[in-house]
């Protein structure tokens, strides 16, 4: 129901961050802009490419390929 509202919406933007407190372990969250919804959290030892990667495959598995995608500055997301 999710994946075909956001495709009645005309597309979804990707918004990508995780928490960052030192030695805990990374909340990792994918939301869908405009509606603000949480599509996807992961939990992470650290924010590393290979567990941002596999927690967007989830994401456009689910929920199509966003149109874009919006994150901070982290060589791991991009």
């Amino acid at each position: 129901m999710l994946r075909r509202q956001l495709e009645r919406d005309g597309g979804y933007t990707l918004h990508l961050d995780g928490t960052c407190e030192p030695e805990t372990d990374v909340i990792f969250a994918a939301l869908a802009a405009p509606r603000q919804w949480i599509l996807e959290v992961g939990k992470m030892t650290t924010e590393n490419a290979r567990a941002v990667g596999q927690l967007v495959a989830r994401v456009v598995e689910h929920f199509g390929t966003p149109l874009a995608a919006m994150s901070d500055l982290s060589k791991n997301i991009k």
